[in-house]
């Protein structure tokens, strides 16, 4: 009886072993990039909607805002002039890059924001993207379309809803991510 492995089959084990190793692991990246992209897509949602909401109810009699940047729920009308003793954080895991709206801030009781635009969200070849429109409510997570401003600062600029597929053509011809600031549509 044989109570031992050759060294044939020890090899072939190890190789095997590498190449599970080599296939799975950056699955589990793509995986892991993915999972990041979505928790810090509900943080910013998050943020966003606890800033409106205290802003809505008159929590201290104030505006309330949201910093993308710093991932804080903000006392004031902007971050650098808020009272930092109410700050609320919603951090996001490293290597996130934040680009688009960075700061938005809600008015006392109304819940009006005082900022239209989206927050672009990227890790490696992934991104998502948060909405932030001027009426009470319009806070929502990627749905496959943004809006733009078309030709901005042109005479026929407009504001279009587009999909993530079709920003990059847009972009290559300057559009901007968000509404047009005086689009009468």
């Amino acid at each position: 009886m044989r109570r031992g492995f050759t060294l044939l089959e020890v090899l072939l084990v190890i190789v095997l072993m590498g190449v599970i190793s080599g296939v799975g692991f950056p699955l589990f990246k793509n995986y892991q990039n993915n999972v990041d992209l979505d928790a810090a897509q509900d943080q910013v949602i998050q943020g966003v909607r606890r800033a409106q909401f205290l802003a809505q109810s008159g929590a201290q009699d104030s505006d309330w805002g949201y910093s993308v940047e710093y991932g804080v729920v903000f006392k004031g009308s902007n971050y650098a002039e808020r009272d930092p003793a109410f700050d609320e954080s919603y951090p996001m895991s490293d290597g996130i890059a934040k680009s688009g709206t960075m700061e938005i801030s809600f008015a006392v009781f109304t819940g009006d924001s005082s900022t239209v635009g989206s927050v672009l969200l990227e890790l490696g070849n992934y991104s998502v993207v948060v909405h932030v429109g001027t009426e009470v409510g319009v806070i929502q997570g990627e749905d496959d379309s943004f809006f733009i401003c078309h030709n901005p600062g042109e005479e026929d600029e407009k504001t279009l809803r587009v999909s993530e597929s079709a920003w990059p053509g847009h972009e290559k011809h300057g559009d901007t991510i968000g509404a047009c600031l005086d689009d009468d549509d």
